[in-house]
């Protein structure tokens, strides 16, 4: 092995690039389902992010004479899929417009994310303190990310306690199973358009 193959090499190791990818993918997948006022549940949005996330470790290791298929792969079909996992029964107008949504979220995020590490006094102190060391940085996200689900389902526990019930609709002879909620009208808080 030459000395300019060595420099070229790099070290990944996958299951930081799976969290990382997961973490990322759970965020945009939570602000796709806020704008596109998906009603999905935070399994959905974890089993959409779960799938994303193996399939850019599955991307990161196939050959390179392949790569461009996988990448056709990943940013049309992968994403639908994302957004269909997150988003359940879903028709395909809504579909593009949830991918749509979910490439439009990652771009801002991703510049945002960018501008903020590069040119801001934050971003210094973020390189130099807290991605020292990637273990905490992994760590502290994860668990800002499940504070705030649990925190979640014990409001909704709390506000709507065992008033959910399944509601079954039927209109023009197509019928539609959905979650409802037994509200007597005293109830001020809105589980889904907050």
């Amino acid at each position: 092995m030459s000395c300019q193959e060595v420099i070229k090499r790099k070290v990944i190791y996958l299951d930081e690039f799976f969290v990382i990818n997961f973490i990322m993918d759970f965020i945009v997948l939570c602000i796709t389902k806020k704008i596109c006022k998906f009603a999905a549940t935070y399994l959905q949005i974890l089993l959409s992010a779960t799938f994303g996330a193996l399939w850019s470790v599955i991307a990161l290791i196939v050959p390179e004479n392949i790569k461009g298929a996988v990448n056709i792969c990943t940013y049309i079909l992968i994403s639908a899929l994302m957004i269909r996992i997150c988003a359940g029964k879903c028709n395909f107008k809504e579909l593009i417009r949830g991918t749509a949504i979910l490439f439009g979220v990652t771009f801002c995020m991703a510049g945002s994310i960018y501008m903020i590490y590069y040119y801001t006094y934050a971003g210094y102190w973020i390189r130099m303190n807290l991605l020292s060391d990637t273990e905490l940085l992994m760590f502290t996200a994860l668990s800002v990310v499940i504070v705030g689900m649990i925190i979640k389902q014990i409001m909704v526990r709390i506000v709507y306690g065992e008033s959910e019930c399944l509601v079954k609709i039927i209109f023009n002879d197509k019928c539609f199973d959905l979650k409802g909620y037994i509200d007597t009208g005293n109830v001020r808080k809105d589980p889904y358009f907050k």
